[in-house]
């Protein structure tokens, strides 16, 4: 898996995605998902919105806060 086939996929769906959204998509693990993403940041080739824990809990069962994923002209 690379970093290539995770931009491809924020590139493919158009719209912010958890990681554990993407390590669903791609059939990898969350941790090395989450490796490959701070690595892009680094270097701007990915973008991240936070949202709140009272709407991670309302729409990802999540009970923290949380960062959803995507590249530019897609948020």
């Amino acid at each position: 898996m690379s970093q290539t086939e995770v931009i491809d996929l924020l590139e493919r769906v158009k719209k912010p995605l958890s990681v554990g959204e993407i390590s669903k998509m791609l059939n990898e693990n969350p941790f090395k998902i989450s490796n490959h993403l701070r690595k892009m940041l680094k270097y701007s080739e990915v973008n991240f919105i936070e949202i709140d824990r009272i709407k991670a809990m309302e729409n990802y069962n999540c009970k923290r806060r949380m960062r959803l994923w995507f590249v530019d002209g897609c948020s």
